[in-house]
């Protein structure tokens, strides 16, 4: 006999009450967390860059980032209430892999709040740049030189962030397939 309630249970309105635990909602937002970090950076902007004209990959990103870092501060924000709820000494040791994989929330909600809209204001200091000198993205001029530095800059440390969150989610997830959730 399995452990595992509702597992024999028959399909019904009750059973599907039964699953709605503490432990069914982490899985899902954790997952939903654990899903977007993976397809956005890894899968959904490479098949836009591949597909798209510049232009349009440019005002694509402009739109889905934010949403992505939004939504994913979000679900990394809400599992760490989760688990704070569960278990309130986890927060003790937040470096520890029990807890470690979320603190990814600290580089989603600077990517979201700080470096986004810095990445934003600079690609469209540039595009103001090329328009005033009446050229294409061709334009050498030292001045879109230089917000093309920022940018690269400020985009290596987004990039970095990114990565960072997704390396400390994904052993969080490690962690949880080898332990256990709560």
């Amino acid at each position: 006999m399995s452990s595992l309630p509702l597992l024999n249970e028959p399909l019904s309105l009750d059973a599907l009450r039964g699953l709605g635990t503490m432990n069914g909602l982490y899985t899902v937002l954790f997952g939903w967390l654990l899903g977007m970090t993976i397809w956005q950076p890894f899968f959904g902007a490479v098949i836009a860059h591949r597909a798209l004209p510049k232009a349009q990959f440019a005002a694509l990103q402009h739109k889905t980032w934010p949403v992505y870092f939004q939504l994913s501060s979000v679900l990394s924000a809400a599992c760490i209430g989760l688990l704070y709820y569960k278990e309130p000494g986890v927060l003790d040791a937040l470096l520890s892999l029990r807890a470690g994989g979320l603190l990814s929330v600290g580089t989603l909600f600077a990517n979201w709040l700080v470096l986004g809209p810095m990445t934003s204001r600079l690609l469209y200091e540039r595009d103001t740049l090329e328009k005033g000198e009446k050229k294409g993205p061709e334009v050498n001029s030292v001045a879109v030189k230089a917000v093309m530095k920022r940018f690269m800059w400020v985009h290596g440390v987004s990039s970095l962030a990114n990565l960072f969150a997704f390396f400390a989610v994904v052993a969080h997830a490690l962690y949880i397939g080898q332990a256990g959730l709560f």
